[in-house]
């Protein structure tokens, strides 16, 4: 009995001092969050949450700043040109991490605009699901530094897999068939 008592103070203890974030990065977090969810969906609010704290997280509050994206009243803002290597990275990485396929097929389904089939939404995410990862991140880190950083062949390899999957799904609703 005892040894099971210190056992869950010390889980307590540990689980106190993991983590976290503190009151400024709190408000950087919610500053993203706002400008990352589109609209009230429950998913894209789990996706706004997750991205903004792995990149404050992961990048820290005084880079952000260097790339304008945070102001010293710790104001969040959209950046007004290209961002620094780590700050892409950090951004592409949380993006590519925190999406839900799962989610994304839900909102996609839910989108009148797009007026898509579900299964041809099913198929995109199918598809989607395939992008090798470390592909994506180079692509996005490519796309967020103005193709400063990021590996340009894995980003290519990426913007390629994409594209195929994106081709049947805008097509069926008109978009980019101009």
């Amino acid at each position: 009995m005892r040894r099971a008592a210190l056992a869950a103070s010390a889980l307590l203890l540990a689980a106190a001092g993991c983590g976290g974030v503190d009151e400024a990065e709190q408000k950087v977090i919610d500053g993203f969050v706002e400008m990352l969810a589109d609209g009230d969906a429950p998913e894209s609010q789990r996706f706004a949450e997750c991205a903004a704290t792995a990149l404050v997280e992961e990048v820290g509050i005084e880079q952000l700043k260097d790339d304008g994206l945070v102001d010293d009243a710790l104001t969040v803002s959209r950046p007004a040109g290209d961002l620094s290597a780590e700050t892409a990275t950090g951004l592409a990485e949380a993006v590519v991490s925190c999406n839900d396929w799962d989610d994304q097929a839900a909102m996609l389904k839910a989108n009148e605009a797009l007026a898509a089939e579900d299964s041809l939404v099913d198929d995109y995410v199918s598809c989607m699901k395939s992008v090798d990862q470390g592909d994506h991140v180079a692509m996005l880190t490519g796309e967020f530094s103005g193709g400063q950083h990021g590996d340009e062949e894995a980003g290519e390899r990426a913007r390629t897999v994409i594209q195929d999957c994106q081709a049947d799904l805008l097509a069926s609703s008109g978009i980019g068939t101009d």
